[in-house]
């Protein structure tokens, strides 16, 4: 039985797990849905309604990108994905919780400007300043990465700052990312691997 992953194929959350399911070669079918309009029987899979949500052989289902990805590393613990290679798990812990961050904060954004007239411009301002923020602090971190972020290889932590830097380029227009260089030259290098080019959301 493979793994079924529930999604929404512009999900920045969805994404970090599809990606970290296509780098580590594991086989799954994706079942995109529209989180507003779930299907029938979406809730005994998770009652909260959100996604992504892995369905494992066994039957049972993990919520939440942060407890896939622990599960994920717990079985897959000696993949060069889970592993530091001499860089303090501290840095890369951060980076981590970066850009959930900005997805977080992105996210936000996005349902203010889904409410239209009635959505709240102070609360749209602040947290696009939140992410600008994670932004630059992520573009700080990456200055003179000539490979990843950790260093010639790629990390969990790259997965998660690919599929935050992308969200914003799709939600806060292409170009929010041309004040940050090294951010957006390291999602150039990521834009080339297979797991990136399969998991294109659509625009």
């Amino acid at each position: 039985m493979k793994h079924i992953l529930y999604m929404s194929l512009r999900s920045p959350f969805a994404r970090r797990v599809r990606l970290a399911l296509e780098e580590l070669g594991i086989d799954y079918d994706a079942q995109a849905l529209d989180v507003f309009n779930p299907p029938a029987g979406f809730g005994a899979v998770n009652p909260l309604g959100r996604v992504p949500a892995l369905q494992l052989p066994t039957g049972e289902t993990l919520i939440d990108s942060s407890m896939i990805f622990e599960h994920l590393r717990e079985r897959h613990s000696e993949h060069p994905l889970f592993l530091f290679g001499g860089a303090r798990p501290a840095r890369a812990r951060r980076l981590t919780g970066l850009a959930l961050g900005v997805m977080e904060t992105t996210v936000t954004v996005v349902l203010e400007n889904m409410r239209g007239v009635v959505g709240n411009p102070a609360v749209k301002a602040e947290f696009t300043a939140m992410a600008l923020a994670g932004l630059a602090a992520l573009d700080d971190e990456l200055r003179g990465a000539a490979h990843h972020a950790l260093g010639p290889e790629l990390r969990a932590c790259d997965l998660d700052i690919g599929a935050a830097a992308a969200y914003c380029e799709l939600r806060l227009g292409a170009d929010c990312l041309k004040t940050y260089p090294a951010l957006k030259a390291h999602l150039g290098r990521l834009n080339e691997r297979a797991s990136f080019r399969k998991t294109v959301p659509p625009a």
